[in-house]
């Protein structure tokens, strides 16, 4: 089980520093190990770091299936709120592809979500999703678009002032793409 779950964050960790190919070997081998003790949210776990990597690796196809796996797995626990990780996953690839249909139906699921937990609760990145869900609706051109932007903001900063030196605060923000884009694009709805 530790050991799984330690692959998992290998992968993660992996895949914030855009290394696909350590974060898809060490999402496979989590994966394997959940499957062989029968942890099936850690498959779920491990299938969401996949979709990750293969999004790195821009392999859209195999992105799309892990991120679907992962879906079924957590509408299967009944864990909604992991379950917006997933869609986010699915609507950058919607994004990606310009497919219209999908980004408004995935985009309707992270908002039903939203509705009753605007933190995302439980999930590893919210704001990996927050990003994705601003988007989609801004490419919309949908005018909550803002909201969910000010939304994604407030958590960022809620994030960072947990920090006390200002150059861990900056490495939070830096650390990962979707942080760094939520900071970047708050800025420039201020000017």
């Amino acid at each position: 089980y530790q050991e799984a779950y330690t692959l998992i964050n290998l992968s993660a960790s992996a895949a914030t520093q855009s290394d696909a190919v350590a974060a898809l070997e060490y999402a496979l081998q989590g994966y394997e190990l959940c499957r062989k003790i029968g942890e099936h949210s850690g498959e779920g776990w491990a299938l969401l770091n996949m979709g990750h990597a293969y999004m790195l690796a821009e392999e859209l196809d195999r992105a799309f299936q892990a991120y679907e796996d992962c879906l079924e797995i957590r509408e299967s626990l009944n864990q909604v709120n992991l379950s917006a990780e997933a869609l986010a996953g699915l609507l950058q690839i919607s994004l990606y592809v310009d497919d219209e249909t999908s980004l408004i139906q995935r985009t309707i699921a992270i908002l039903s979500i939203m509705e009753k937990d605007k933190e995302f609760t439980g999930t590893e990145e919210p704001l990996r999703i927050y990003y994705a869900l601003y988007q989609a609706l801004k490419k919309m051109k949908d005018p909550r678009s803002g909201t969910v932007l000010q939304n994604a903001h407030h958590l960022l900063e809620t994030q960072v002032s947990k920090f006390k030196d200002e150059n861990a605060k900056f490495l939070y923000v830096e650390s990962a793409p979707w942080r760094r884009a939520i900071r970047l694009a708050m800025q420039a709805s201020s000017n």
